[in-house]
């Protein structure tokens, strides 16, 4: 590859201009992650794994084993050999699965440069049409819209997948030999097989690949290379199948069979890279033409595919076929997720998880449309001022906009994000204490039992930071620090007793110099000791003009409400003292808020 700009200060500036884009994911992560495994983090086969690797009893079969319609052998190494380094720290997942993306992106702008050479050169070239065309596609690539996963340590499973797809493509377009890439092309597609159930589409794409790059004289002679190699691949899908069963997802059949309910899903599914924000109505409307939109330019690009083939023009059919597979990649994918996914609602098909698949299909537009429109330009010498002409410019504006419009949003969605996340890590740090808390099997993990047997051998193997709180004594996790102590503000204000022997408490807290509400408030009782005793969790978030209005709009919502039974104080105490803590996750220590509140036990009725 060389590169075709005048000095060196250009080409870089340029280069850099190219690659902005990622710029705006590692913020969000920088500023919005946080250290807590999330949902499918807890399952067995991947928390699990950790306990079992450091009790020596890790198997092959643990590796293989079924994660939903997945073997995801590849992830479950990766996140092996990562996190034993890193003790499970959530955040270096996310720029792990941040890195795995540029390095996706990167394998993009050297198949950019692949397909933009001059015929008459044909030497892969990093001139400033490759670049802005790698913009645009990194624009795509580090959108926004797929904030679930930037901020998920799941992320690594969704992102590994397509860098194996695209570092599959590089070997299959490469000068390698035959033999060996064809070869190597096989190992890669049974890496892509076993990191996600979409893999099972690595080999019949890249056949459709050679079937588009290669003569038949060239097939006539690799023939016994493709073969075997077909078997190999062949072979991996038969083993995949052993031990498999129908993934069980609660309340729902593992595939769909409503026909209308697995188009709905689709046709939303692959426009869900195109968000903008709004309600559900606004974004399943624009998922829906962006759908519509892009499977026309699709259909155009192919068409102009078939019709370069059969007028024997190879050099742009060749460079075509590249893009049209990533393109078959994304659709494909699509319709997989749809069949086991449409069950659960079209709602659910604008998850921003799933765009990680989905987003690569305008990525293939952006590059078919350009070569398609040149391709035109350059054989019927249409002027620039002719409608046609201008369609990679006007989609070039769009895309942009679009993601620009989205952002607001976002960072709203992800602020959200992560007080909810806060929220959920102090619930499981309570889980010694406060096992039946509501939040736990809502959302940190469905099935709590579990949860809590793999949290606790994780935290004692220093793979939960802050580490599980221990006991109920508060006073073991009071904060000593006068700097973050100061950074605690709030006040228990009220507590009624009810007939039905409900206690019913009200408050507010606040972290000011954190500038954020408190991540929990628990709440303690005075037992015979003299020591805070925990018994009860509040939810916090709650809606409080009026502190708002005396100490600003920031403590608007730094309410907290907890209700309880009486019967969770102690018997033998005629009055009680409660008290009211705040937790923070990041360090795993409270600070008890202003206000202690004395409950007198009502006398046994008669």
């Amino acid at each position: 590859m060389h590169i075709g700009m005048t000095t060196s200060r250009t080409r870089w500036l340029w280069l850099l201009l190219a690659a902005s884009p990622a710029i705006f994911p590692l913020v969000l992560i920088l500023r919005y992650g946080v250290d807590f495994p999330y949902y499918d983090e807890w399952d067995p086969g991947l928390a699990g794994m950790y306990v079992k690797a450091h009790q020596h009893q890790l198997t092959l079969a643990d590796l293989l084993a079924q994660h939903n319609e997945h073997r995801i052998f590849i992830p479950r190494l990766v996140y092996l050999l990562f996190n034993t380094a890193t003790h499970w720290n959530d955040v270096g997942d996310l720029l792990l699965g941040w890195a795995i993306v540029c390095a996706t992106s990167a394998c993009v702008l050297a198949l950019i440069c692949r397909t933009t050479a001059e015929p008459a050169d044909g030497t892969p070239s990093l001139s400033r049409r490759a670049l802005a065309l790698w913009f645009l596609c990194n624009v795509m690539i580090f959108t926004s819209a797929q904030h679930e996963n930037w901020l998920s340590g799941i992320c690594v499973a969704n992102f590994l997948p397509t860098l194996l797809v695209f570092l599959t493509l590089l070997i299959a377009g490469s000068s390698l030999r035959p033999a060996w890439k064809l070869s190597l092309c096989a190992l890669m597609a049974l890496a892509d097989l076993y990191s996600s159930g979409n893999g099972i589409l690595a080999w019949p794409l890249l056949i459709l690949f050679f079937a588009g790059a290669w003569t038949r004289t060239q097939f006539r002679a690799r023939r016994w290379p493709l073969v075997l190699a077909t078997a190999l691949f062949v072979l991996g899908v038969a083993l995949y199948f052993v031990h498999y069963t129908k993934p069980t997802h609660v309340g729902h059949p593992p595939i769909a069979t409503d026909p209308l309910a697995i188009l709905s899903f689709y046709v939303v599914f692959m426009g869900g890279s195109q968000y903008v924000g709004g309600d559900y109505s606004t974004a399943m409307i624009v998922a829906t033409c962006a759908s519509a939109v892009m499977f026309l330019l699709f259909l155009g690009a192919l068409a102009h595919f078939v019709h370069c083939r059969r007028a024997g023009r190879r050099d742009l059919a060749d460079r075509m076929i590249l893009w049209l597979v990533v393109a078959a990649f994304a659709i494909l994918s699509g319709l997989i997720a749809s069949l086991f996914r449409a069950a659960f609602g079209t709602r659910y098909a604008l998850s921003s998880r799933y765009v990680s698949y989905s987003l690569y299909l305008p990525v293939a537009l952006i590059m078919l449309v350009s070569l398609v429109c040149c391709d035109m330009q350059r054989r019927r010498a249409f002027g620039r001022d002719r409608l046609w002409i201008q369609i990679p410019a006007f989609l070039a504006r769009a895309i942009i906009v679009m993601q620009c419009i989205s952002y607001p949003a976002i960072i709203q969605h992800c602020a959200s994000t992560q007080l909810v996340r806060r929220q959920n890590k102090a619930a499981l740090m309570l889980v010694n204490v406060l096992p039946d808390n509501p939040r736990i099997p809502k959302l940190v993990y469905f099935a709590p039992s579990v949860l809590i047997e793999e949290a606790r051998a994780l935290s004692a193997m220093g793979y939960l930071h802050p580490p599980l709180i221990a006991g109920a004594d508060a006073q073991a996790i009071r904060q000593t620090d006068p700097d973050r102590v100061s950074d605690t503000v709030g006040r228990l204000e009220k507590v009624d007793q009810s007939a039905d022997g409900m206690i019913h408490m009200l408050g507010w807290a606040y972290f000011p110099h954190s500038g954020r509400q408190a991540d929990a408030v628990f709440l303690t009782y005075e037992n015979e000791e003299h020591r805070p005793i925990i018994f009860a969790a509040a939810g916090v978030g709650v809606a409080r003009d009026d502190v708002a209005q005396k100490l600003g709009p920031d403590y608007q919502s730094s309410g907290w409400y907890a209700a309880c039974p009486a019967t969770l104080l102690p018997p033998q105490l005629k009055t009680t003292r409660v008290a009211a803590w705040t937790l923070n996750v990041d360090f795993g220590k409270a600070v008890p808020l202003d206000g202690v509140v004395s409950l007198q036990r009502p006398p046994p009725a008669k």
